[in-house]
């Protein structure tokens, strides 16, 4: 590789790192004011959307991707697909692992992915979902504006003021799959090697 096309290279890299936001800055709202905690979080990626898009319904590679996962299997049943996540957790020196199994629904056109629980278990309510539009500046197309939308009940809730903990925990599950979806978007966008603006 040139000297030029490396440097171009490490530019790309920096440059692009720099526009995603860290962990600790993904803005996010947990609310459990109607009986079930409301999670949002949103995301700006110099990514072409419909990269961030195939990431989102390549369910089977999910856990090489988001780390809160295990493991992942989808199934066909009737016009439904199920898809049933084995995913954990971690809340400074407590862990624990749970299943969803959850209803999806794929809208490619409008690059949408909503999801609902089937089966309770570890959680009573887990409906919501992911939302990706361009991202625009100026009249032109710079990446993907990512939205995801939960609503979440846990089978439990600790008392008092454990259960301000819960909340803690579902934002930082969204706070991690953003950051976990950026790494990989833009992975593939710089394997892609094509431009984003559109």
């Amino acid at each position: 590789m040139s000297d030029f096309r490396l440097q171009l290279n490490v530019f790309l890299v920096r440059t692009l790192t720099r526009c995603f936001e860290s962990p600790t800055d993904i803005p996010f709202f947990c609310d459990g004011q109607n009986g079930y905690f409301e999670v949002k979080g949103h995301m700006n990626m110099i990514v072409d959307p419909d990269i961030t898009y195939d990431i989102l319904t390549d369910h089977e590679n999910n856990p090489q991707i988001f780390k809160t996962l295990s493991k992942v299997e989808v199934e066909y049943k009737d016009d439904m697909k199920l898809v049933t996540q084995h995913a954990h957790w971690n809340l400074m020196f407590w862990s624990g692992n749970f299943d969803i199994k959850m209803k999806v629904e794929e809208d490619r056109s409008n690059r949408k992915v909503a999801f609902k629980l089937t089966e309770p278990g570890f959680l009573k309510l887990f409906n919501g979902h992911w939302g990706i539009e361009p991202w625009m500046q100026e009249g032109k197309q710079v990446g993907s504006k990512v939205v995801v939308t939960q609503e979440v009940l846990p089978s439990i809730l600790p008392p008092g003021p454990l259960g301000g903990y819960v909340s803690r925990i579902m934002g930082n599950q969204v706070k991690a799959a953003l950051q976990d979806l950026s790494v990989e978007a833009e992975r593939l966008q710089l394997c892609k090697g094509s431009s984003v603006a559109k």
